[in-house]
């Protein structure tokens, strides 16, 4: 089967759409391949016939292209450690192979910047109330192992989790004196927040000091 390259046009943004036409027993068959700025340097297609190992290359590089693009967009809407980007170009159809090598690009782009993104991630976990073991659960649930948690782990060493645990009960019914099926409701309630034991009985008992 004959493929020939019958036209190069350049895409809203960037790169350029190439079109390859095929022969096949059932007639031509034409496909519209998109290619990044990157990509089009590096292949460099010009009209013409094209062999089957080129034409594979053209469609290896526009289904990573496509994988780049998904995971910039992902990006844009929110951050994204490499391994939950990966998992989510999985979910989206994109291979295994393409997943991984549009994260690799991404982060050479300087898109992903995982420490970073820790460090802003386990912020966002403390104003909305949660202890230390639940903002570190949530860190490696996104995706962020030990190396990328640094900055997260010496940012948590700094915050006053019994001053969070505080705020957290002035916000709450407290339990009647001798109440003792609402105090462990409300110590479970608390414990699922990710604060330690400790803070929980000192705060609890300032609170219910100065009710």
């Amino acid at each position: 089967m004959e493929s020939r390259i019958i036209s190069i046009r350049a895409r809203n943004g960037s790169g350029v759409i190439v079109s390859v036409t095929t022969e096949t027993e059932n007639g031509p068959v034409t496909v519209a391949l998109p290619l990044g700025d990157e990509q089009y340097l590096q292949l460099h297609p010009v009209k013409g016939p094209i062999s089957p190992e080129t034409l594979e290359q053209f469609t290896a590089a526009s289904s990573l292209c496509h994988a780049l693009e998904r995971g910039a967009r992902m990006l844009s809407a929110s951050t994204h450690s490499g391994k939950e980007l990966t998992r989510k170009l999985r979910l989206a159809g994109e291979t295994q192979q393409d997943a991984e090598q549009a994260v690799a690009a991404l982060r050479e782009r300087g898109m992903i910047n995982e420490e970073q993104d820790a460090l802003r991630l386990a912020e966002r976990c403390v104003k909305k109330g949660w202890g230390p073991r639940r903002v570190l659960s949530e860190l490696y649930a996104k995706g962020y192992g030990e190396s990328a948690q640094t900055g997260a782990r010496a940012y948590l060493e700094t915050v006053d989790f019994e001053d969070v645990c505080d705020k957290v009960l002035a916000k709450v019914r407290l339990p009647a004196a001798g109440d003792r099926t609402a105090l462990q409701k409300l110590q479970a309630s608390l414990l699922r927040r990710g604060f330690l034991p400790s803070t929980i009985r000192e705060c609890i008992k300032r609170a219910l000091s100065n009710r």
